[in-house]
C-alpha cells in the first residue's frame, strides 16, 4: 500500500503526515482511503514537507518513536534531511 503518494524517498524533504482518527471508524475510513488511493483528499489528514521540520506540542510532552525504536517524551521534535546521511535503494520503474 502506498500510504502517502506524494511522499518520496529521493526527493530531498520529508514529508510529516499528521492523523487525526480518534475511533476505531476513522482508523477503518482511512485505511480504505488508502488502499484506493484516495488518502491524500482525506481531511483527517495533514501533510507537510520540508527540509527541516519542527514539531511542537501543544498537549505537553509526547511520545516518539524513531525508527521503530522509542525516544524521550518531548514537547518539541526538530527533524531535518542529511544529505547523503541514508542509502536508498529504489526498483527500477522502466521495467
Amino acid at each position: 500500500i502506498e500510504a502517502i503518494p506524494k511522499a518520496h524517498p529521493d526527493s530531498g524533504e520529508l514529508t510529516i503526515a499528521i492523523v487525526q482518527a480518534e475511533s476505531l471508524f476513522s482508523w477503518v475510513a482511512l485505511s480504505a482511503s488508502a488502499l484506493t488511493g484516495r488518502l491524500v483528499d482525506d481531511s483527517r489528514l495533514q501533510l507537510f514537507s520540508g527540509k527541516n521540520i519542527v514539531i511542537q506540542s501543544l498537549d505537553g510532552p509526547q511520545l516518539v518513536e524513531a525508527d521503530g525504536n522509542d525516544q524521550p517524551s518531548t514537547e518539541r521534535l526538530t527533524v531535518q534531511v542529511v544529505p547523503g546521511g541514508a542509502s536508498i535503494y529504489m526498483p527500477d520503474k522502466r521495467r
